[in-house]
């Protein structure tokens, strides 16, 4: 069904059958645009805002599917 969405709505399928009609997506040129911030300034900003966020945080949680259909938490131990 999510193939005949991309047919309908894009004129091509990435897997199953292609139609004659279809466009072939790996044809069609695309431009690729990278933007950078020469002073680093925003980076270290950035990674400023991480490092205060991991300061915050409490540890992870690990949780697995039990026998009984219930979400139990688990230690990295155990994994």
């Amino acid at each position: 069904m999510g193939e005949e969405a991309l047919r309908s709505l894009f004129g091509f399928v990435v897997e199953g059958y292609q139609s004659p009609e279809d466009i072939d997506a790996f044809a069609v040129h695309l431009h690729g645009f990278g933007v950078t911030e020469t002073s680093g300034q925003e980076q270290a900003e950035r990674e400023a805002a991480y490092a205060r966020a991991r300061e915050t945080m409490d540890p992870p949680q690990v949780f697995r599917m039990g026998p009984d259909g219930v979400l139990q938490e688990v230690s990295f131990d155990d994994l």
